[in-house]
């Protein structure tokens, strides 16, 4: 019978227990070659280990080696300036075609731009399930902006309800609950601004969103 490596780990440590280790021990009297090979292979690298621990590094020489890979400090989001995007475009207060003006739309498609970024919004409008699906997506004016990988918050208020970040496409998605006053925070720039949204309707069913700009 041959025992597993991490029993011979255990071994070759001095922490198997007494009657195992010498069940071991006369398994290597007997001759196994294989088990003694990774016997003699584990002692070498717990002898290795043993003598690292054994070092005493100075802290200065620590804090020179800390130093060369400093902590990446992410901004907490209440630091960062707030730009509020302005609605451009709503689908559901857009004239509908003769014919169809007692349909529903099976989708609201919404726009919002705020100076070189853009998302588009779809919202669908007759989910059968608990919550409505919003598909969206980031793109900007700016060639090389970054628009992947890019954090997309869902706000009830100031509470955030969940978090995602968009594909390598600037596309994102989210379950809306039914409820009123939901928005967005989108940290562009390379999360150093917040892009805010905007998704509370008004009676009507139109979409409501302040063009202005806070902080």
């Amino acid at each position: 019978m041959h025992y597993n490596e991490g029993l011979w780990v255990d071994f070759v440590r001095g922490l198997a227990p007494a009657d195992l280790a010498s069940k071991m021990q006369v398994h290597l009297a007997s001759g196994c070659s294989r088990c003694a090979a990774l016997v003699t292979s584990l002692a070498a690298v717990e002898e290795t280990f043993s003598r690292d621990r054994s070092l005493s590094v100075p802290p200065d020489v620590v804090n020179r080696a800390r130093a060369l890979f400093p902590p990446l400090h992410r901004r907490d989001w209440h630091e960062l300036p707030r730009e509020i995007a302005s609605l451009i475009f709503d689908s559901s207060i857009e004239p509908a075609l003769a014919g169809v003006r007692s349909s529903h739309l099976a989708a609201q498609h919404l726009s919002f731009a705020s100076g070189e970024w853009h998302v588009d919004v779809q919202i669908d409008q007759q989910s059968a399930g608990n919550a409505i699906p919003l598909t969206g997506q980031l793109s900007s004016d700016t060639p090389h902006s970054l628009v992947a990988d890019v954090p997309v918050q869902l706000l009830r208020g100031d509470r955030v309800l969940d978090e995602v970040r968009t594909s390598e496409f600037g596309e994102f998605q989210f379950d809306l609950p039914y409820e009123r006053h939901l928005g967005l925070l989108i940290a562009v720039d390379g999360e150093s601004k917040l892009l805010k949204i905007d998704l509370n309707r008004s009676s009507d069913g139109s979409t409501k969103n302040e063009a202005a700009s806070s902080r």
